[in-house]
């Protein structure tokens, strides 16, 4: 559990506007897509699950058979994490993530340094 005032700063910003529809889950060695338009429940266990989530494998372009993937090439952090580095995040990632919206949310009162790639 979060600690004040991260608790609050985090609880409002719904983590689900901030994932792709299609995000990759393990299954053995490969990588296989999870959409949330066919198994919604699902998709959104996984994103408000305890684990980072995979939002790309193979640089967009998935490399194994039946549109598996092999590696994990974006994800999104775990909000504990993103919690745990305090009032200065330093994001390098593809995509938007709610991380920078809930660290400047909390008002912990030093900057919030996001780098987009």
């Amino acid at each position: 559990m979060l600690p004040e005032p991260w608790r609050a700063a985090f609880l409002p910003v719904p983590r689900e506007l901030f994932i792709p529809e299609v995000i990759w889950r393990e299954d053995g060695d490969d990588l296989v897509p999870l959409r949330r338009s066919e198994q919604p429940a699902e998709w959104l266990a996984q994103v408000y699950g305890l684990r980072y989530v995979i939002t790309q494998v193979d640089n967009g372009a998935p490399a194994g058979s039946a549109g598996r993937g092999r590696m994990a090439t974006s994800s999104a952090s775990r909000p504990d994490i993103v919690a745990l580095i305090g009032y200065r995040v330093q994001s390098v990632q593809k995509q938007r993530r709610p991380s920078a919206a809930s660290v400047r949310r909390a008002g912990a009162g030093g900057s919030v340094i996001k780098f987009t790639v």
